[in-house]
């Protein structure tokens, strides 16, 4: 059995809960009297500091649960409102908390009936850490419960619980920080010590959430003295009849980024794009993405990468959205009705168009995220008459975004729904959407029976693109079953069939072809039809598809030992994913750098690069590469001599390979990888990202 290490860092800068620490720390270590886990849950208002001092308090008796630590975010502004799809979520916890535990060797039944047997069966003899974040109070959670009384759980939550074992001995209501706690956590987080510091401190009221705002703001402004913060504040909050935490974080905003912020008020839900941003207030969308980036930066909004995207979406915490409701009513009058309208407008504008045909453009021009803003918007409207047909087509759009990005469960969850609701060529797409998921999952033979479906319900008279596409896909999937003769079929029937009917799919089989040779080990041929492809999808503006055949490009030369092309290539691809704002794809390539630079020994800047990629792919959802190159981290830190964190990263990267249903890269980890870099390299050499 495996022992997981998912408790997030720590924060750097914490004072004050002494008491609440002392309390908790003892009901969760105290001696096992009890027939199940010992629970605690944590509640109190939005921005209060629940999920860190859960954290604090996880890393603090980490200790006494050998057995592994657990953790999971339940709610988000994404949260499904169904029981269904609540349940799915639970469930799909329940899955990765079984990959997490068990060894590599073992797969995961997604039976729900399965996962709960598994779930109790791994945890009744162990003593296992389980943290659950931001879980909503009307949802079950108790199946996320380990079943050893040695055990114990830490839960966040905004409203206190009602059903036991949830509102018991363990229930903590988070209280705001004292004044002098306050200041303290300023001056930690700013490191100031004139007196400003308590007026800031006491406009926030005690909400750490406010506190680290004002305390990001300062460092933007290292120059403002004394008088001009408090000049400031005064001016951008004298209509307030009471004292708002919020008030000091908006005073230190700029006049433009204050209409920003109480724009806010304008949307009908957490989540939102620059572009809203933008209808609202009636400016230019480049400079939404500016306002909304320093809304960020003051810690007043929060960047949103559930559903990765070249275009990062932005999500506001209800606090923050109380308040500029507040705002906007006082400064704003009828401008905010006037604003809101406009967002709507836009918004059903956005959706009635031809959304098919203009996602697709956008995709093949590298601008995902405004695809993605266009089909969620299809898929609000879609579900709001009622449309099916319509709702699938959405899913199915939101699922090729997500495929494109790498996202496997989002294009997995969004293709089997999609399939449920289509038929014929909808169908079909959303059939080789889920596909390319399987692939990915490295369940190839789900993955080819899903596309030969497709290819049953779609007719290359009638629609060649979408069958192209489809013989596309399953040649890839042909040669990582290795499969030559059925990969070099599938290509020739693409490359006749594009030929007969001019324009169309220009250069996706030349990535077919690339890409299944290079899973064929041939990478002379390989590497002659990428660049080929390249030529070709530059010539019709196929921003993204040029990138990706570049990319590959790069894998190739990186697999036939040619660092120094593979370094070249790759530079030359992050610098186009980077144009595009394609987050992905900048994390694909440095990853290839972080590779090259492990085979030439430059082992202090390979680590910098494979943390961020690290960071990079778990914001995208790609639990393969994810580990590919936690592994390849761990094992620099381990010829670093760094052996507890190389511990912690191997621990890690197991989970995420079996999580990628990679279960051989798990058992290989699992048997010693441990040792010198040095004897991994020719492993690595044919170990490169390979979708």
């Amino acid at each position: 059995m495996l022992k997981p290490f998912e408790l997030p860092p720590p924060p750097a800068h914490f004072v004050g809960r002494a008491a609440e620490l002392e309390r908790l720390t003892g009901i969760l270590t105290r001696d096992p009297d009890r027939p199940g886990p010992a629970v605690v849950t944590v509640h109190g208002e939005g921005g209060i500091g629940k999920t860190t001092l859960a954290v604090v308090l996880g890393h603090r008796v980490a200790n006494e649960f050998p057995g592994g630590q657990l953790f999971a975010q339940l709610d988000g502004p994404d949260t499904p409102d169904s029981p269904d799809e609540l349940q799915h979520r639970i469930n799909k916890v329940l899955a990765h908390f079984i990959a997490a535990l068990q060894g590599p060797e073992e797969e995961v039944n997604f039976d729900p009936a399965a996962l709960l047997v598994a779930y109790r069966n791994l945890t009744k003899n162990r003593k296992v850490l389980v943290v659950l974040d931001d879980v909503p109070r009307a949802h079950k959670v108790e199946d996320l419960f380990p079943a050893g009384p040695r055990c114990a759980v830490i839960l966040t939550s905004r409203e206190p619980p009602t059903d036991p074992p949830m509102a018991g001995e363990g229930l903590c209501e988070l209280q705001r920080l004292s004044e002098n706690e306050s200041v303290a956590l300023l001056k930690q987080l700013t490191r100031r010590e004139d007196d400003v510091l308590s007026e800031l401190a006491a406009r926030c009221a005690g909400l750490p959430f406010a506190l680290r705002g004002v305390a990001t703001a300062l460092a933007y402004r290292p120059q403002w003295e004394p008088v001009t913060v408090e000049h400031a504040l005064r001016v951008a909050t004298a209509h307030d009849s009471r004292p708002q935490p919020l008030a000091a974080s908006y005073g230190l905003l700029s006049e433009g980024e204050r209409i920003a912020f109480r724009c806010i008020a304008s949307f009908e839900q957490p989540v939102f794009a620059p572009w809203m941003l933008a209808e609202a207030a009636g400016i230019e969308e480049g400079d939404a993405h500016v306002l909304a980036a320093r809304l960020a930066d003051a810690r007043l909004v929060e960047r949103h990468s559930t559903e990765p995207s070249a275009e990062l979406l932005y999500v506001a915490p209800d606090p923050v959205r109380e308040y500029a409701a507040h705002l906007a009513e006082i400064e704003d009058g009828p401008e905010r009705i006037a604003r809101t309208q406009r967002v709507r407008d836009a918004q059903h504008k956005r959706a009635t168009v031809n959304v098919r045909e203009q996602a697709t453009s956008l995709i093949e021009q590298g601008r995902l995220g405004a695809a993605l803003s266009k089909a969620q918007t299809a898929l609000t409207i879609a579900r709001e008459g009622h449309d099916n047909e319509a709702e699938a087509l959405a899913r199915v759009l939101l699922a090729e975004v997500s495929a494109e990005l790498g996202d496997v469960a989002q294009t997995e969850r969004l293709a089997r729904r999609a399939c449920e609701l289509a038929n014929g060529r909808v169908k079909a797409r959303a059939l080789r959407c889920l596909g390319h998921a399987q692939r990915r999952l490295r369940d190839l033979r789900g993955a080819r029976q899903s596309l030969d479906s497709a290819l049953e319900l779609v007719s290359p008279s009638d629609d060649p693109a979408e069958y192209i596409r489809v013989l596309a896909e399953r040649a890839v999937v042909w040669g990582m079953l290795k499969e030559v003769g059925s990969a070099k079929e599938d290509c020739a029937e693409a490359e006749r069939l594009r030929h007969s009917r001019d324009g169309v799919q220009p250069a996706i089989v030349e990535w077919a072809r690339g890409v299944s040779s290079y899973y064929l080990d041939e990478f002379a041929e390989a590497r002659t039809v990428l660049a080929e492809g390249h030529t070709v999808a530059s010539k019709n503006g196929q921003r993204l598809m040029a990138a990706q055949l570049h990319f590959w490009s790069a894998e190739v030369a990186l697999a036939q030992e040619d660092y120094p092309t593979a370094q070249k290539i790759a530079a030359e691809s992050l610098t186009s994913f980077t144009e595009m704002r394609h987050r992905y794809g900048i994390a694909r390539c440095n990853h290839v750098l972080g590779r090259v630079a492990v085979h030439q020994n430059r082992y202090g800047e390979a680590a910098l690069i494979l943390q961020e990629v690290a960071e990079w792919f778990r914001g995208c959802g790609d639990p393969w590469t994810e580990g590919d190159a936690t592994r390849l981290l761990a094992n620099v830190y381990a010829e670093s001599k760094k052996q507890q964190q190389a511990q912690v990263m191997r621990g890690l990267a197991r989970s995420l390979f079996m999580e990628a249903g990679d279960q051989e890269r798990a058992r290989q980890l699992a048997g010693g990888v441990d040792s010198s870099l040095r004897r991994l390299m020719s492993a690595i050499d044919r170990s490169g990202e390979r979708e």
